[in-house]
Formats: C-alpha cells, structure tokens, sequence
C-alpha cells in the first residue's frame, strides 16, 4: 500500500514541478501573441475606417507582419457593403429597406491584384477581420476565433 503512494506522489509532484511551468508559459506566450495580432489587426482596420479604401501595400505588410509574429494564425477580411432598397407600395416609394451583401477574402485580393491599386469603400460598409487559430494534430489549447472590425466613416475620393 506504501509503495502506490510514494508512487502517486512521485508521478503528482513531477507533474507539478515540470509539465505546470511549461503549461502556464504557453499560455501566456499565446496570450502575449493573441494581443498583438490584435494590435496589429487594429491598426489596419482602423486606417481602412478612417481613409475608405485598402492599398495593396498595406495588405501586403499587414500578412508580412503576421508572418513575424506567428505562424498559426488564419486572417481573412469580410467587406459587407451597404445597398438600400426602396420599399413600393401601389405606385408610390414607402419607405427603404437596407441590407448587406458580402464581399469576401478572396474577391477583395483579387481585385486588388486585378485591377487597381486601391479597394474602395463607401460610407456605412462595414469591414470585419477575422483571425482563426491555424488546427495542429496535438493542439492541447482550445481553438479561438477573434472578429475586429467596424464600419467605415470617409471614402476615398480619386483626385
């Protein structure tokens, strides 16, 4: 009966000495990571919201900065552009219905690499950021999901 507890306690205090330290400094290493994807992110949209449209070089230093700071994290952009619609009634406009329609990751890059240099915005779309955790076979942390984003407030007006 001794010799099961001393076993116990010898296999309890080297989880304790040994696996806990390392555990609770991958968190914080991945907490430390979470904020600043979060900034950088941040920083991004908030000059999209603020200019009304997004340069193919910012959206380039914006991955290449990501790359920097991790490998496991997933960016994708969602524009939702804002369309109203008149709202008949026997002849005569009532009223207005608005809604949104989808723009996403991969239409905004391709326009990007197409077109222009530029990806215009109007006033009152809304852009959305959303950085997902890249899976791994042994992932012992559970997988997280951050959406930034918001709506924009100029546009950009070609001189």
């Amino acid at each position: 009966m001794e010799v099961f507890g001393k076993f116990w306690s010898i296999i309890i205090g080297f989880i304790l000495i040994f696996i806990c330290p390392i555990y609770i400094t991958q968190i914080r290493v991945r907490a430390l990571t979470d904020i600043e994807v979060v900034n950088l992110t941040d920083r991004f949209l908030d000059k999209i919201k603020y200019t009304g449209y997004i340069d193919r070089k910012d959206m380039d230093n914006l991955y290449t900065s990501l790359s920097k700071i991790t490998s496991d994290k997933e960016l994708s952009l969602l524009h939702k552009r804002r369309a109203v619609r008149p709202v008949i009634k026997n002849g005569d406009i009532v009223d207005t219905a608005e809604f949104y329609i989808e723009v996403s990751d991969a239409e905004i890059k391709n326009e990007l690499k197409r077109s222009s240099k530029y990806y215009r915005f109007k006033i009152g779309d809304e852009i959305c950021c959303i950085i997902k955790d890249k899976g791994k076979l042994l992932n012992i942390f559970p997988e997280k999901t951050i959406e930034l984003g918001g709506m924009i407030e100029n546009e950009y007006i070609k001189n």
